[in-house]
């Protein structure tokens, strides 16, 4: 039984590669010519999908970071789509395909092609990041009109005038 799923993982990693080999032969070219950084925007959690990102567009914003290409892509699973589509204002987030293109890559450097702040070791902010600088990922105005429309309706609260307490509990 562990030999056949052995086997089997084998043989789809195979066949990812192969169907990627183009991507990874254009990112080998390119990154003769500029410094190429991959990272996980960490979909499968709401928490990671919002904080990681943040702070990288704010690292982003104040460092020299911009001068890399920097390839971010999702997870499979998405645990939230809102945090997604929020995300995507702000970036261009590839499909999870590309982490195979990443894993050839991590073959050569564990920390080279690595965006840092995407890695999960970012989620906490103890450089006071949130509180100097200005939020990058926020609801639009229909967001929130659709938000305050739907707490009335659903819930009798009115987001206007009384204080609303949220909560984001996993078990």
């Amino acid at each position: 039984m562990l030999l056949k799923k052995t086997l089997r993982i084998l043989y789809y990693n195979f066949f990812c590669y192969i169907m990627v080999s183009p991507l990874i032969l254009f990112f080998v070219f390119l990154s003769l010519f500029k410094k190429i950084r991959f990272g996980n925007v960490r979909s499968q959690r709401i928490g990671h999908t919002l904080a990681n990102t943040e702070f990288y567009l704010i690292d982003k914003k104040i460092e020299t970071s911009h001068l890399n290409l920097d390839i971010i892509y999702k997870a499979k699973e998405v645990a939230n789509n809102q945090s997604l589509i929020m995300v995507k204002r702000k970036l261009k987030i590839f499909p999870s395909y590309i982490a195979h293109v990443h894993n050839f890559f991590r073959l050569f450097s564990k920390s080279k092609y690595e965006i840092p702040i995407l890695k999960g070791s970012g989620e906490r902010d103890v450089l006071n990041r949130l509180s100097k600088n200005k939020t990058e990922i926020d609801f639009t105005e229909e967001e929130m009109n659709y938000g305050k429309e739907y707490l009335l309706r659903n819930f009798g609260c009115n987001a206007d005038t009384e204080k609303i307490v949220y909560l984001c509990v996993r078990l």
